[in-house]
């Protein structure tokens, strides 16, 4: 039996994966913005706690540690949850591509800070990002969304270097298109610039 903590549960790969992991007697922390969105995940037995990854890092910090207590341990990460925002770089103001930054990246480092103690200290661990094949390509109006994969899998790939000798395993997946609230109409999901620019259109 594993243990995991899955981030961005309310809708797609987070709920699909907290909801497979549930179905073959594992433990899941499963974490959304809002607790609502995933009441069915509780009702499958999922310890569901409130996580926002643009929080302060400390504030993730407290929210995971909280988590845990009931289980003393994690042994999968899945650092799943993410934003996109459809806009031209020239349209992305910098204050918003920031705003991608702290949940596609920065918060998934916080996470990812607040749980490898406890995997070192266990000698074991799977952790995994969500990224993209955007990732390893590009696509016109999704420059800011794109910049957070490669970033993330950046990171992946020197994580894995980092943590292997302490049994720990680090992967990042890289899913093409898929019909997920990423690209839906979820609250949240899909962002777009506040100054749009007609010729862009």
């Amino acid at each position: 039996m594993a243990i995991w903590f899955i981030t961005g549960c309310s809708t797609g790969f987070g709920h699909e994966t907290a909801l497979a992991a549930l179905a073959r007697g594992d433990k899941v922390i499963a974490t959304a913005r809002n607790t609502d969105d995933i009441n069915d995940l509780a009702d499958n037995g999922a310890l569901v706690i409130a996580l926002d990854l643009s929080w302060p890092e400390e504030k993730i910090q407290e929210a995971v540690n909280v988590a845990m207590e009931p289980f003393g341990s994690v042994d999968i990460l899945f650092n799943n949850a993410g934003v996109n925002m459809v806009g031209s770089l020239e349209e992305v103001s910098s204050k918003e591509a920031r705003a991608i930054f702290d949940v596609n990246f920065w918060g998934h480092i916080s996470v990812t800070r607040a749980i490898l103690p406890h995997m070192r200290a266990q000698k074991r661990g799977t952790i995994a990002f969500n990224g993209s094949m955007l990732g390893w390509t590009g696509m016109g109006c999704v420059s800011t969304y794109t910049a957070t994969k490669w970033a993330i899998a950046g990171l992946a790939h020197c994580l894995r270097e980092e943590v292997k000798g302490f049994g720990i395993t680090v992967t990042v997946i890289e899913p093409g298109f898929f019909r997920t609230q990423v690209f839906g109409t979820a609250k949240h999901a899909q962002l777009f610039p506040e100054q749009g620019m007609e010729e862009y259109k």
